[in-house]
């Protein structure tokens, strides 16, 4: 569009330049049509002087029109931006939120029902004769029943529901090796670790619920 502009503005001052000239040439020569020139020549260069400048005018509104446009569009590319990221902040919020509630639970109820090991004898452990009486009273069952009564329980599957499978995934994942190390692992007996039996039951524990907030998550869905 500029070069437009320019290009017509030199073509008609080379016009004007050349009526301009004729005209003053008929004065000289007092010619007939002298009048005529005259007025040819002032109405050139006015076309001249008006066409370019009304282009300029029209040209400047236009990019001041565009301009605007490309602002807005940058303004909504920055807010659906800032959108994505508030939506990311709070998927991670919910997303840590949900796993620091799974593995609360778990270890909630593998205190309840695996006691600290310490000791080698049977009053300073849990023994294999204690993973026996936990599984002769089903206890698995009491603890499904227990979290399916709890509102810590069913805020988790909530929070759940509202995150993406891959995310639901590691929270599982991570929930499933919620239990301490044996004593062999550790190479000491210390209320760090855990005996086999005790490392086995808190497994079982910990898998349970995890398998009940999926199961749960999916009737929710």
């Amino acid at each position: 569009m500029k070069h437009e502009i320019k290009v017509f503005a030199v073509v008609g001052t080379i016009a004007t330049i050349c009526v301009t000239a004729v005209s003053l040439y008929a004065i000289s020569k007092n010619a007939e049509w002298t009048s005529i020139g005259i007025i040819v020549g002032i109405i050139g260069a006015t076309i001249t002087v008006i066409i370019p400048v009304t282009q300029h005018i029209l040209f400047r509104f236009k990019g001041s029109s565009g301009g605007s446009k490309e602002i807005n569009f940058n303004i909504a590319q920055e807010n659906s931006s800032q959108n994505i990221d508030i939506e990311k902040k709070d998927e991670l919020i919910n997303d840590k939120d949900a796993e620091k509630l799974l593995i609360q639970l778990i270890i909630e109820q593998q205190k309840l029902f695996v006691r600290q090991s310490y000791g080698e004898s049977a009053t300073e452990c849990f023994t294999w004769d204690d993973l026996d009486r936990f599984k002769q009273e089903n206890t698995i069952a009491k603890i499904q029943r227990n979290l399916e009564e709890n509102n810590k329980f069913r805020d988790l599957v909530s929070m759940l529901i509202e995150l993406p499978d891959r995310k639901r995934r590691d929270i599982f994942q991570k929930g499933k090796c919620v239990f301490k190390k044996n004593w062999g692992e550790l190479g000491e007996i210390t209320i760090a670790g855990q005996t086999d039996a005790g490392q086995k039951t808190k497994k079982m524990i910990a898998d349970t619920i995890v398998e009940l907030a999926k199961e749960q998550v999916i009737l929710r869905s």
